[in-house]
């Protein structure tokens, strides 16, 4: 059994989304300073590093991160690589990635993965789908997307495909580093921390193979 952590380190050096506050680690208590035990206070935002996303997110009334069933975030799924050259995943190129038939979770690998670490300059020419390809994501009956990056929505159509995937309560996975994940067929483990009624949460992403 081989297992793939897809999570990225969080630290005060990650990449966040345009807006969104920088990572906060306080060492509120520290036994080298005399404390009795060391205690850090974590200062996040519900969308940072490898994260999910809930309807919530985008609409007043969608189901929070508590109600998302565990069976849709734990299970079979299907990594698929795209082209250097691919920019905007649109329907067209989804047709041509051999999908498989029965798959409910899907995963995009593409370029974005080479950007973790590298820079914690935000990057707008990120992979990711549009409009188009968060129809067809629909239709082929997904439960659960994922990408490489902070959004499943290309910077120029940030809302469309999110409203799109969660109008259907497809669970969506963003923030994933796949630079050391080949294309195929995995089990996918990703829960959130347990917090009632928000619209997001961290996760630690985990693919396992028998191979």
């Amino acid at each position: 059994m081989k297992i793939y952590d897809i999570s990225v380190l969080v630290n005060e050096k990650l990449l966040v989304w345009p807006d969104d506050p920088p990572v906060e680690l306080i060492q509120a208590a520290s036994i080298e300073n005399g404390d009795g035990y060391n205690l850090n206070r974590l200062k996040i935002s519900a969308h940072i590093g490898t994260h999910i996303d809930a309807p919530l997110h985008f609409f007043e009334q969608g189901k929070n991160i508590g109600s998302i069933a565990l069976e849709t975030l734990i299970g079979p799924v299907q990594v698929v690589e795209i082209p250097a050259e691919i920019q905007r995943i649109n329907s067209k190129i989804i047709d041509q990635l051999n999908i498989k038939h029965d798959v409910k979770r899907l995963i995009f690998k593409t370029e974005n993965s080479k950007l973790w670490g590298r820079t914690q300059d935000f990057y707008e020419s990120y992979t990711a789908l549009d409009t188009s390809g968060a129809g067809r994501i629909v239709e082929l009956g997904i439960t659960l997307v994922g990408i490489d990056y902070l959004s499943i929505s290309i910077f120029s159509e940030i809302t469309k495909p999110h409203m799109i995937l969660l109008s259907k309560d497809i669970v969506i996975l963003e923030g994933c580093d796949l630079s050391d994940v080949p294309a195929g067929e995995y089990q996918l483990i990703c829960l959130p921390l347990k917090v009632n009624e928000i619209e997001g949460a961290p996760v630690r992403a985990v693919l396992i193979t028998e191979e």
